[in-house]
C-alpha cells in the first residue's frame, strides 16, 4: 500500500544539509519548509529504509506503534515555479510551474512509471505549484486510478507561512533576517521572521498530516478487523 503526498520545498531536502556539520537539531527544524519536516516526522517514526527517485523526490516507509506496516508514503518536490526562478522566496505565494517546472515533473513521472511505482492516493498542497505537479504525475506516471482528477488536495499539505520574507528576493535573506539565518554551502536559510510559521507549529503540522493519512490507509489487518 502507498501513498504520493505531492507537496512543495522551497528549500531542498536535509540531505544538504548533511554536507556540512549539521546544525542543532531544533534549528535545522526551524530552517527548512514543511516537506523536510515532514520527512524528519517520518524518521522520527521508526523510518525502516530512505531512497530517492531522482531528480526531485524522496520516499520513506514508517511506522507508528507497528500500526500501517504495508503502507509507503512518498514525499516528493513540486517543479520549479516563477517564484523560483526569479530568486524569490514564495511560501503561500501561488505562482505557476515555469516550461523548466513542468518537464522536472514529467522526468519524475516518467521514472515513477519506469520503476512500476502504483499509489492507492495522492495528496497535494492546493497551491498550484505542488497541484499541476502532482497531476503531471499522476497522469504521465500512470501510478493512480483516474490520473490527474485522483488529485487529492489536502490544506495542511500547504507550504510553511514565510511571514515578512514572503515575496522577499533570497539575496536579501541574510540582511533582513541576521543573525537569525543558517548559511550552508547554496542556501542561506532563515530561522524566525516576524509573522512566520513557527518550529513547533510546523512540526506538530507534520506529525498531524502523517496521522491523518496513516488513519485514512489503515494496514488490511486493521481494516478486517472493524
Amino acid at each position: 500500500r502507498s501513498a504520493l503526498l505531492y507537496l512543495l520545498l522551497v528549500p531542498p531536502p536535509p540531505t544538504v544539509l548533511r554536507r556540512q556539520s549539521p546544525p542543532p537539531r531544533s534549528q535545522m527544524h526551524n530552517s527548512i519548509g514543511l516537506i523536510s519536516s515532514l520527512a524528519l516526522a517520518l524518521t522520527d517514526l521508526q523510518t525502516k529504509s530512505t531512497t530517492r527517485i531522482p531528480p526531485l523526490s524522496m520516499t520513506s516507509s514508517s511506522s507508528r506503534n507497528n500500526n500501517n506496516r504495508n503502507l509507503r508514503i512518498y514525499l516528493a518536490r513540486h517543479g520549479q515555479d516563477e517564484d523560483n526562478a526569479a530568486g524569490i522566496l514564495n511560501g503561500h505565494r501561488d505562482q505557476p510551474l515555469t516550461n523548466i517546472g513542468i518537464e522536472q515533473a514529467r522526468t519524475v513521472a516518467a521514472k515513477i512509471r519506469s520503476a512500476g511505482l502504483g499509489f492507492d492516493a495522492i495528496y497535494a498542497s492546493p497551491l498550484r505549484r505542488a497541484r499541476r505537479t502532482a497531476e503531471i504525475i499522476a497522469d504521465e506516471g500512470r501510478c493512480v486510478s483516474g490520473g490527474a482528477s485522483a488529485v487529492q488536495i489536502y490544506d495542511n499539505l500547504i507550504e510553511r507561512d514565510f511571514g515578512i520574507m514572503t515575496g522577499i528576493p533570497t539575496k536579501e535573506i541574510k540582511e533582513r533576517c541576521s543573525p537569525d539565518v543558517l548559511t550552508t554551502d547554496t542556501i542561506t536559510y532563515f530561522l524566525c521572521p516576524d509573522g512566520a510559521e513557527t518550529f513547533p507549529d510546523l512540526i506538530k503540522r507534520a506529525n498531524g498530516v502523517i496521522d491523518e493519512i496513516c488513519k485514512r490507509h489503515p494496514d488490511d489487518r486493521d481494516r478486517d478487523k472493524g
